[in-house]
C-alpha cells in the first residue's frame, strides 16, 4: 500500500468541534479510515495544516503505524490500523493472551498466561511508562514464573524453598518468617523495589522511612533493633542474589545493621525456685493450663531450649546412659545436638505427671500466662530492659520476664553454679550452642565484678591473702 496521508477533520457544531483522525485508501471499508481523536477544538478559525501538538502527535501516531504494519507484514485496513494507532499511543495493549509493547519504533510481543493479574500487570507497566526509558520486559519478567530473576520474585523463590541459601541448608521456618515478614515490610514502603535500587540512598530513605512509622497509638512502630532485623534480612537476600549473578554491585554491603543494647532479663536462684513452688494465683489453685506453663518454664530453666525448641520437650528425648538421665535434642536455630543431664527438680516434675512432659501451647498464650505467673510470684524489682541513644527504659520484672528468659536463666546457672558446680565458658557453650566466650558472656550479662570474683574460684589463696 502507498503512503497514506493522515488528515485530520472535524465533526460537530459551530462553536467547538470534535477531531477525528482521517485516511483515504481503497482498502479500507468504504476506502475512508476514520477514528476519533477524543479531542475537542474551537470550530472557527480551524487550521487543518497546524492543528496543535497534540492533535500533531497523533497524525504521527498514524504515519508510524502504518509503516510498522507494513514493515511487519500485516494487512493494512480498518481494523489493524485503529489497534495499532492505539498500541502506539498507549504503548501497551492486550491481543488475546499476548501482551504488545511498543518501545518507539517497533511492537514486541508477550505470551502472558491466563494465571496471571493483568490488573497488577498492567498497573506496573504503566509505572514503568513515566520513566525515560521503560524496561517493559523487567517489569513481565517480575510478573511471570514468579518473577525469580526480580527482587521481590527471587525473594518468593527464597522462602518457597525454590532457591537455595548458600549453606545449601533447609530454612528453619523461624528464619523463613523473619524473610516474610521483611519482605512485607519492604513491599509496603516500595512495591517496585529493584536489585538496582539498592543502593546507600535507597538504604537512607527506607530506614527513615521505618524510623517515622507509628502504631495506631502513637508508639513508635520499628525500634532501632527491628530496623536493624530488617536490614540484615534484605542484606542476606541480596548476597545470595549476586552469588546467583542477579546483581552486578555489592553498594548494599556498605549499610549499617543498627543494633542496640537489650538488657539481660533472667530470673535469679531464690525467684526461679520461687516460681517452681507457686500453687496458687489470686487465692485460687492454678489450672491445669498454668500448671502446664509454669512446669515447661522451670523445666526450659534446667534442659536450656530456646521456644522454638519447646515443642521437642517430649518423653522419648529422655535416655538414660552410665546411670544418669539425659534430655537429648537437636536445636532448631543452629542444628546443634544438645545432651543435658536431667536435674532433680526436672525429675521431680516428670515423676508427678507419671514420666510425661508438660502440654505445651501457643507461643502467644504461653507469654500471657508466664506474665501471670511471674506477677503472683511477685518478681516486683525495677529492671532495665533496653538502653536507647543512651537512656535506659525499665520495666518491673515481671513484665519484663518472656520464655526466653529461662534460657538465660539456664546459661546463668551453670556458669554461676547455682545447683552444682560452677562452670567454665568454654563447657557452658557446649549446652548454649554459643560459638565464642565473648557472645556467651554478653548473653548471661557477665559483669567485670562477676568474672573478677570467678576468676578468683581458681586461685589456690590463703584467706589472708583473698581481696573482699
Amino acid at each position: 500500500m502507498e503512503n497514506l496521508e493522515f488528515k485530520i477533520q472535524l465533526k460537530g457544531g459551530s462553536d467547538t468541534a470534535l477531531a477525528f483522525l482521517v485516511a483515504y485508501n481503497k482498502a479500507f471499508k468504504n476506502h475512508r479510515f476514520i477514528s476519533s481523536t477524543g479531542i475537542k477544538v474551537r470550530a472557527k478559525g480551524f487550521d487543518a495544516a497546524r492543528p496543535g501538538a497534540a492533535l500533531k502527535r497523533i497524525l504521527r501516531a498514524g504515519e508510524e503505524a502504518h509503516e510498522s504494519l507494513i514493515k511487519d507484514g500485516q494487512p493494512v485496513n480498518n481494523d489493524t490500523l485503529k489497534k495499532r494507532i492505539e498500541l502506539i499511543r498507549s504503548r501497551i495493549a492486550w491481543a488475546g493472551n499476548e501482551l504488545l509493547t511498543w518501545d518507539g519504533s517497533s511492537v514486541h510481543h508477550f505470551p502472558i498466561p491466563d494465571t496471571t493479574n493483568r490488573l497488577s500487570l498492567e498497573k506496573a507497566l504503566r509505572v514503568e511508562l513515566s520513566k525515560q526509558r521503560p524496561d517493559f520486559k523487567k517489569i513481565i519478567d517480575a510478573h511471570l514464573n514468579a518473577g525469580q530473576n526480580e527482587l521481590f520474585g527471587f525473594w518468593q523463590g527464597i522462602i518457597d524453598g525454590q532457591i537455595k541459601p548458600r549453606h545449601g541448608k533447609k530454612l528453619r521456618k523461624s528464619t523463613i518468617t523473619a524473610k516474610r515478614q521483611s519482605m512485607i515490610v519492604l513491599k509496603e514502603f516500595d512495591p517496585l523495589a529493584s536489585f538496582d535500587k539498592m543502593d546507600m540512598r535507597f538504604y537512607n530513605t527506607f530506614t527513615g522511612w521505618m524510623a517515622d512509622q507509628k502504631n495506631k497509638d502513637g508508639s513508635t512502630r520499628f525500634d532501632p533493633n527491628t530496623v536493624g532485623r530488617h536490614i540484615k534480612e534484605i542484606k542476606a537476600v541480596l548476597r545470595l542474589a549476586y552469588a546467583n549473578d542477579l546483581m552486578t554491585n555489592t553498594r548494599f554491603e556498605m549499610w549499617p545493621v543498627t543494633k542496640e543494647k537489650n538488657e539481660v532479663v533472667a530470673l535469679s536462684k531464690e525467684e526461679l525456685l520461687g516460681i517452681n513452688n507457686l500453687t496458687k494465683i489470686n487465692g485460687k489453685d492454678l489450672s491445669n493450663t498454668l500448671n502446664d506453663v509454669r512446669d515447661i518454664f522451670v523445666m526450659a530453666c534446667f534442659l536450656g531450649p530456646r521456644i522454638s525448641d519447646f515443642k521437642n520437650l517430649r518423653k522419648e528425648s529422655l535416655f538414660t546412659n552410665a546411670g544418669v538421665q539425659y534430655f537429648e535434642y537437636v536445636q532448631e536455630k543452629t542444628g546443634t545436638r544438645v545432651k543435658i543431664p536431667v536435674h532433680p527438680i526436672v525429675q521431680e516434675i516428670l515423676n508427678k505427671r507419671a514420666g510425661e512432659f508438660p502440654k505445651m501451647i501457643s507461643e502467644q498464650n504461653f507469654r500471657a500466662h508466664l506474665k501471670d505467673i511471674c506477677k503472683a510470684a511477685e518478681l516486683n524489682d525495677r529492671v532495665i530492659t533496653k538502653i536507647r541513644n543512651g537512656k535506659p527504659e525499665y520495666k518491673l520484672k515481671w513484665q519484663a520476664i518472656s520464655p526466653h528468659s529461662a534460657r538465660r536463666t539456664f546459661a546463668s546457672s551453670l556458669f554461676y553454679g547455682w545447683f552444682s558446680k560452677p562452670m567454665p565458658a568454654s563447657f557452658c557453650m557446649r549446652y548454649t550452642g554459643h560459638k565464642s566466650e565473648k557472645s556467651f558472656m554478653i548473653y548471661i550479662g557477665a559483669s567485670e565484678k562477676d568474672l573478677d570474683a570467678k576468676a578468683l574460684e581458681y586461685f589456690d589463696l590463703t584467706p589472708e591473702m583473698k581481696i573482699a
